[in-house]
Protein backbone atom coordinates (compact mmCIF):
# COMPACT_ATOMS: atom_id res chain seq x y z
CA UNK A 1 0.00 0.00 0.00
CA UNK A 2 1.40 3.63 -0.70
CA UNK A 3 1.01 5.87 1.46
CA UNK A 4 -0.22 9.62 0.85
CA UNK A 5 1.22 12.19 3.50
CA UNK A 6 0.07 15.52 4.44
CA UNK A 7 2.41 18.34 6.26
CA UNK A 8 1.28 21.53 7.85
CA UNK A 9 2.81 23.22 10.52
CA UNK A 10 1.18 22.06 13.89
CA UNK A 11 -1.12 19.28 12.27
CA UNK A 12 -4.11 20.70 13.88
CA UNK A 13 -6.05 22.07 10.93
CA UNK A 14 -4.88 21.96 6.93
CA UNK A 15 -2.59 18.38 6.65
CA UNK A 16 -6.07 17.51 8.91
CA UNK A 17 -8.52 18.73 5.94
CA UNK A 18 -6.17 17.29 3.61
CA UNK A 19 -6.10 14.02 5.25
CA UNK A 20 -10.01 13.98 5.89
CA UNK A 21 -10.53 14.76 2.32
CA UNK A 22 -8.32 12.35 0.67
CA UNK A 23 -9.88 9.60 2.70
CA UNK A 24 -13.68 10.93 1.45
CA UNK A 25 -12.74 10.88 -2.17
CA UNK A 26 -9.91 8.26 -2.70
CA UNK A 27 -13.01 5.67 -3.07
CA UNK A 28 -11.88 2.43 -4.98
CA UNK A 29 -8.07 3.51 -4.75
CA UNK A 30 -8.41 2.75 -0.96
CA UNK A 31 -6.93 -0.74 -1.90
CA UNK A 32 -3.83 1.18 -2.95
CA UNK A 33 -3.72 3.95 -0.83
CA UNK A 34 -3.31 5.38 3.04
CA UNK A 35 -3.32 8.73 4.07
CA UNK A 36 -2.24 10.39 7.30
CA UNK A 37 -0.78 13.87 8.37
CA UNK A 38 1.87 15.49 10.39
CA UNK A 39 3.41 18.71 11.62
CA UNK A 40 6.51 20.09 11.37
CA UNK A 41 6.30 21.82 14.81
CA UNK A 42 3.52 19.88 16.04
CA UNK A 43 2.61 18.83 19.89
CA UNK A 44 2.09 15.45 19.96
CA UNK A 45 -1.54 14.14 20.62
CA UNK A 46 -3.53 17.46 20.22
CA UNK A 47 -7.37 17.52 18.39
CA UNK A 48 -8.13 18.80 15.39
CA UNK A 49 -9.28 22.41 16.09
CA UNK A 50 -12.72 22.82 16.87
CA UNK A 51 -13.08 25.37 13.47
CA UNK A 52 -11.84 21.98 11.64
CA UNK A 53 -13.99 19.10 13.17
CA UNK A 54 -17.24 21.54 12.61
CA UNK A 55 -16.30 22.21 9.07
CA UNK A 56 -15.02 19.01 8.18
CA UNK A 57 -18.41 17.15 9.75
CA UNK A 58 -20.61 19.41 7.50
CA UNK A 59 -18.46 18.03 4.67
CA UNK A 60 -19.41 15.09 6.17
CA UNK A 61 -16.05 13.86 7.17
CA UNK A 62 -15.05 12.85 10.94
CA UNK A 63 -12.44 14.54 12.46
CA UNK A 64 -12.93 14.34 15.59
CA UNK A 65 -10.86 11.46 16.67
CA UNK A 66 -7.53 12.92 15.44
CA UNK A 67 -4.37 13.66 17.29
CA UNK A 68 -1.75 16.12 16.11
CA UNK A 69 1.96 14.06 15.36
CA UNK A 70 5.78 15.48 14.73
CA UNK A 71 6.83 14.44 11.24
CA UNK A 72 9.08 12.04 11.15
CA UNK A 73 11.92 11.25 8.99
CA UNK A 74 10.65 7.63 8.86
CA UNK A 75 7.80 9.57 7.46
CA UNK A 76 9.04 10.98 4.64
CA UNK A 77 10.89 8.05 4.09
CA UNK A 78 8.18 5.76 3.61
CA UNK A 79 5.79 8.04 2.16
CA UNK A 80 4.85 7.39 -2.00
CA UNK A 81 3.73 11.52 -2.20
CA UNK A 82 3.76 14.19 0.19
CA UNK A 83 2.05 17.35 -0.03
CA UNK A 84 3.24 20.13 1.78
CA UNK A 85 0.32 23.08 2.41
CA UNK A 86 3.42 25.82 2.53
CA UNK A 87 7.15 25.94 0.47
CA UNK A 88 8.78 26.28 3.67
CA UNK A 89 7.25 23.04 4.92
CA UNK A 90 8.23 21.63 1.74
CA UNK A 91 11.92 23.30 2.04
CA UNK A 92 12.09 21.40 5.37
CA UNK A 93 11.23 18.27 4.67
CA UNK A 94 13.95 18.04 1.53
CA UNK A 95 16.31 19.34 4.40
CA UNK A 96 15.48 17.16 6.42
CA UNK A 97 15.83 14.38 3.84
CA UNK A 98 17.13 15.13 0.82
CA UNK A 99 16.59 11.85 -1.20
CA UNK A 100 13.12 12.44 -0.66
CA UNK A 101 12.07 16.03 -2.82
CA UNK A 102 10.93 14.04 -6.47
CA UNK A 103 8.07 13.35 -4.21
CA UNK A 104 7.13 16.30 -2.31
CA UNK A 105 5.19 18.82 -3.76
CA UNK A 106 3.36 22.38 -2.64
CA UNK A 107 -0.49 20.99 -2.29
CA UNK A 108 -1.27 24.35 -4.20
CA UNK A 109 0.38 22.87 -7.83
CA UNK A 110 -2.77 20.93 -8.07
CA UNK A 111 -5.27 23.65 -7.92
CA UNK A 112 -7.35 23.87 -10.76
CA UNK A 113 -7.68 27.72 -10.58
CA UNK A 114 -4.11 28.32 -9.88
CA UNK A 115 -4.34 31.83 -8.31
CA UNK A 116 -6.76 29.77 -5.65
CA UNK A 117 -3.84 29.35 -2.74
CA UNK A 118 -1.21 29.84 -4.38
CA UNK A 119 1.92 30.02 -3.68
CA UNK A 120 0.64 27.71 -0.73
CA UNK A 121 -2.56 27.34 1.74
CA UNK A 122 -2.49 30.03 4.44
CA UNK A 123 -2.52 29.16 8.04
CA UNK A 124 -6.41 29.40 9.81
CA UNK A 125 -5.04 29.00 13.08
CA UNK A 126 -6.36 32.05 15.32
CA UNK A 127 -8.53 33.21 12.03
CA UNK A 128 -11.94 34.08 11.20
CA UNK A 129 -14.39 31.06 10.40
CA UNK A 130 -14.85 32.48 6.58
CA UNK A 131 -10.78 32.58 6.74
CA UNK A 132 -11.59 28.72 7.73
CA UNK A 133 -13.76 28.40 4.85
CA UNK A 134 -11.55 29.70 2.58
CA UNK A 135 -8.79 27.74 3.33
CA UNK A 136 -11.21 24.50 3.22
CA UNK A 137 -12.31 25.23 -0.16
CA UNK A 138 -8.62 25.66 -1.57
CA UNK A 139 -7.76 21.96 -0.15
CA UNK A 140 -10.43 19.99 -0.71
CA UNK A 141 -10.04 21.31 -4.55
CA UNK A 142 -6.65 20.41 -4.15
CA UNK A 143 -7.16 17.07 -2.89
CA UNK A 144 -10.18 16.44 -5.57
CA UNK A 145 -7.48 16.78 -8.11
CA UNK A 146 -4.82 14.72 -6.56
CA UNK A 147 -7.08 11.85 -5.99
CA UNK A 148 -7.84 11.76 -9.41
CA UNK A 149 -4.38 11.93 -10.66
CA UNK A 150 -3.09 9.14 -8.58
CA UNK A 151 -2.68 5.99 -10.59
CA UNK A 152 -5.66 3.13 -9.98
CA UNK A 153 -3.04 0.30 -10.15
CA UNK A 154 0.02 -0.89 -8.95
Amino acid sequence: MKHILFVCTGNSCRSVMAEGFLRKFIGQKARLYQASSAGISAPEGFSATPETVKLMKAKGVDVSDHHSQRLTTQQIRQAYRIFAMERVHRDWIVNLVPESKDKVFLLTDFAVDKTQGAPGVPDPIWMSESFYVNVLDVIENCVSTIVKELPDHE
